[in-house]
């Protein structure tokens, strides 16, 4: 996963709409409105979360190493470098946060890593 924290992901960016997203990928799987109020839209490896007014609050993906930057991080190792790079990280139901790189993940769920909005991060920090 190419993370640009907050501004997009994998060159999608998270002023993308739903539409664009679908443009961009085809169609989806599926689609489906969550228990949290988001309409995922599924396209097997990437998962698109878009809020009720049509903005773009998540991108989950499988990756086996997440780049920022200069910087890439294999998945085994990213538990280790957010809680180094990160003061602020924080766990929420079974999830790793980091206010600072915008992401979450399951330490032991190999490979699937969210980037999230910035609202989405303290919807998170809320939980």
């Amino acid at each position: 996963m190419k993370l640009e924290p907050f501004v997009r992901v994998n060159g999608v960016a998270f002023s993308a709409s739903r539409e664009d997203v679908i443009q961009a990928h085809g169609t989806p799987h599926h689609e489906e409105s969550t228990a949290s109020g988001l309409t995922l839209v599924d396209f097997g490896e990437t998962l698109y979360r878009f809020l009720g007014n049509g903005q773009l609050d998540e991108i989950s993906a499988q990756s086996r190493v997440l780049s920022l930057g200069p910087v890439v991080i294999p998945f085994q190792n990213l538990a280790g470098f957010v809680r180094q790079q990160d003061a602020g990280a924080f766990d929420s139901l079974g999830f790793l946060v980091s206010p600072r790189y915008g992401l979450a993940f399951i330490p032991y769920k190999r490979y699937w890593i969210t980037a999230l909005s910035r609202s989405a991060v303290l919807r998170w920090k809320g939980l």
